[in-house]
């Protein structure tokens, strides 16, 4: 049996409006999971071979069911994404590990009150995010900070490193922007591509992330090969992880506050399978997972988006990044126009790079 990661996404509202946010427009709606829901899909999920169930929103804390919902997920284990302010009390951070939950990623946004005022219309909630991180490092609950760099993340990174010196957190995650699929069209605003961030990365954040030594990961969105030969096998055995996505795996199941299967959260208006419609019984949710059709989504989600990726030696480990943004941008911004070091070159290569080229020229 696969061993799954289950997303509740419990529900859409959320105590900061955060300008730059994926779930954007659905900030204000009222969908929220029903408990008696919420349970079915649990149910099934452990069913499944679940192994971890992570909740997320919106923001999952202010949820009124939210710790009955953590205690149902808890045969498995329980994870969390949160922006960290319902876990400046006290009080609130013992009920949650008492309930079961056992590990907490803590959303970062800004590295002032000032950042927290302008962008995400959240006066004084900067002392209660660092309020929050004192108290989960300070409980049984495994615990890491995440940061998505942002282009204002990397206009005030000097600001956000000595944060992260300061704050008390033991361990760090830095993913990367994507675009977001919605009923109207594709969203990646002023969001920063490949060739803008590597740079960035290789220079000025790894480097300076080393020097404070905290435990850090990067969770990319791209094609690896962006990086100069030689990096990423450097960050691996300096103990600094590089992931990609769910979805190239296949192993992981997102369900909204519906009950509609969605294949990655930054595709909320599309689902690919609904609890009610599709199935409700552990058998019937099965039959659905293995069905033509939705074997054929996976296998198309998981292949190589183009020849030189299924040529490449890396392949197994990269996975060519999101697929949404191949689907928003495609070869010619995401794929480098020179090969980066030994990686293998298929013969579609001189190809693709000719189109890139006269791409760019035009």
């Amino acid at each position: 049996m696969k061993r799954y990661t289950t997303w509740l996404t419990i529900n859409r509202q959320c105590n900061l409006h955060c300008y730059w946010c994926y779930q954007g427009e659905l900030l204000s709606s009222k969908d929220m999971m029903s408990l008696d829901l919420a349970g079915k899909l649990i149910n099934l999920s452990v069913g499944m071979g679940t192994k971890k169930f992570v909740l997320i929103g919106g923001e999952p804390t202010i949820h009124p069911d939210f710790l009955e919902i953590v205690r149902q997920c808890s045969a498995a284990d329980v994870g969390l994404l949160t922006n960290g302010i319902s876990f400046a009390n006290r009080g609130f951070c013992q009920r949650a590990e008492e309930a079961g939950l056992k590990s907490v990623s803590t959303s970062l946004k800004g590295a002032s009150e000032e950042d927290y005022a302008n962008k995400c219309d959240g006066k004084h909630m900067f002392g209660k995010v660092m309020r929050a991180i004192e108290n989960l490092e300070a409980s049984g609950m495994q615990h890491q900070v995440s940061v998505t760099v942002s282009r204002s993340v990397v206009d005030g990174w000097e600001a956000m490193l000595r944060l992260i010196r300061e704050c008390g957190a033991s361990s760090f995650t830095f993913s990367f922007e994507r675009p977001v699929v919605t009923a109207k069209d594709v969203s990646f605003d002023d969001s920063m591509l490949p060739g803008e961030i590597v740079p960035f990365i290789e220079r000025t954040m790894y480097p300076s992330l080393k020097e404070t030594g905290v435990a850090f990961d990067l969770n990319v969105t791209f094609p690896q090969c962006h990086f100069s030969e030689g990096f990423l096998s450097k960050a691996h055995a300096e103990g600094h992880a590089v992931a990609g996505c769910q979805l190239l795996m296949g192993n992981g199941i997102v369900f909204d506050p519906g009950g509609r299967v969605l294949a990655c959260n930054h595709m909320h208006d599309h689902p690919i399978g609904e609890y009610g419609k599709d199935f409700r019984t552990l058998e019937e949710m099965s039959a659905w997972r293995d069905s033509p059709d939705i074997r054929k989504f996976y296998e198309l989600a998981s292949a190589p988006p183009g020849a030189r990726c299924g040529g490449c030696s890396d392949w197994g480990s990269c996975g060519a990044g999101c697929r949404i943004f191949w689907l928003y941008k495609g070869a010619r911004v995401l794929l480098p126009v020179k090969s980066i070091g030994n990686r293998k070159r298929c013969h579609h290569d001189d190809k693709l790079h000719g189109s890139a080229v006269q791409a760019e020229r035009r």
